[in-house]
């Protein structure tokens, strides 16, 4: 997203920051194990600050190597922690 707003000459105030902070908790809690899931967020988010959605045409390329190591991250670190709290719930 910064590098976007960087690109379009889109000034970053606190409370744009902020909003995005507030915005990246509740999308990350919702969409962490879904595949390409900040395809279908990123221009949501965009939207939101006031910034054209059709931006991200600029970072999909990248965003899609990425994706291939951010999803399983993300369904290996819930499996841990699923495991977890099995072990400590059967003890």
């Amino acid at each position: 997203i910064f590098f976007l707003m960087y690109l379009s000459h889109t000034p970053l105030n606190l409370e744009t920051l902020f909003l995005l902070f507030i915005l990246c908790l509740v999308f990350a809690t919702g969409g962490a194990g879904i595949p390409s899931g900040s395809v279908m967020v990123i221009p949501e988010m965009l939207g939101v600050i006031g910034m054209p959605g059709n931006l991200i045409s600029y970072i999909l390329p990248i965003d899609w190597l990425l994706d291939r190591l951010r999803t399983p991250t993300n369904v290996y670190g819930d499996a841990v922690g699923a495991c977890i709290l099995d072990h400590h719930e059967n003890n």
